[in-house]
């Protein structure tokens, strides 16, 4: 549908976490270092150039989106502040910068969103439109009035979004928690979707030099270099860990393990469709040992179609 933008959990993360913005302030960082120089449009071309020589990733080759936005939002910091210095421009991209923002910044809107309730808050729109759920009613095992109850706070939440009218469409389940007494709804959809949650994969896999992620620092430079935006993810793993191990396919369809379904997530099934959602950089509570002078290490996120 034109105009319609799927909003991910990935597009809550700091834009800074990401990998091509995390590799692009180390460079403003060396730079600053020799001399805070003001964000003049001719440094802006000399630092991208150099960033896309000397730096190896997907979103350096070629004529990539990544880095056009990149430039794009120097010349906002420059237009925000004509006395801006790099030290300005670093410390915009460390804000709290979403995705979304700089979809906006960079005039790359959505006339429409598909989301969820939780990841709206705090937002707001013209009009908002609430689809009936077809999943378990109460979730787990918790009371039914109690379930009821929020079930009530999140629809306040998705009506304070709209500005002008709110849709609500009632479906069972709906009609379950609304009752009173409320009643259980078993559900129709056992259906799962990862959403370039951070929680949803072992985050510190990558870092952990056991079992079979022997190497890796390799492993490491492989993400870094390899793994790109949309690249297909399938799903193997043997014994306890069947369906929770996940492999990046490259182009020539060799597989590569880069992470870890987390225990609570669950294991794929058959039908699944997953694709790289991201690739960010995180700082462990404790740097690996391999990781001589870095404090960071590298995670794929990923989304799509578990089960």
């Amino acid at each position: 549908m034109p105009g319609l933008r799927v909003q991910k959990r990935s597009e809550i993360l700091n834009v800074a976490d990401c990998r091509h913005v995390g590799l692009w302030l180390d460079l403003l960082d060396r730079r600053i270092a020799q001399g805070d120089d003001a964000a003049t449009t001719e440094l802006r071309d000399a630092l991208l150039d150099d960033f896309h020589q000397t730096v190896r990733i997907p979103e350096t080759r070629g004529d990539c989106e990544a880095m056009r936005d990149l430039a794009a939002l120097w010349t906002r910091v420059k237009e925000e502040d004509r006395e801006a210095r790099l030290s300005d421009l670093a410390g915009f991209l460390r804000s709290w910068l979403r995705p979304d923002d700089v979809d906006r910044l960079v005039g790359r809107g959505a006339s429409r969103i598909l989301s969820t309730i939780h990841k709206v808050k705090g937002l707001e729109f013209d009009d908002i439109f609430v689809m009936p759920s077809t999943s378990a009613f109460p979730m787990g095992r918790d009371d039914l009035a109690r379930a009821a109850a929020e079930e009530a706070r999140v629809l306040y939440v998705a009506g304070t979004r709209a500005k002008e009218r709110m849709l609500r469409l009632h479906g069972e389940r709906e009609a379950a928690w609304f009752a009173d007494p409320p009643r259980a709804f078993t559900g129709r959809d056992e259906s799962r979707f990862l959403n370039g949650n951070g929680a949803e994969i072992d985050l510190g896999w990558t870092a952990d030099g056991r079992g079979f992620n022997s190497n890796p620092a390799n492993l490491h430079d492989y993400i870094e270099t390899h793994v790109a935006v949309g690249d297909p993810i399938s799903v193997g793993g043997r014994g306890g860990g069947a369906g929770r191990a996940l492999f990046h396919v490259n182009a020539a369809g060799r597989r590569t393990q880069v992470g870890f379904l987390a225990w609570n997530t669950g294991a794929a099934g058959p039908q699944s469709e997953l694709r790289v959602a991201t690739i960010v950089r995180f700082a462990p509570d404790v740097p690996p040992q391999w990781a001589i002078g870095c404090t960071w290490i590298y995670a794929v996120l990923v989304e799509g179609r578990l089960r």
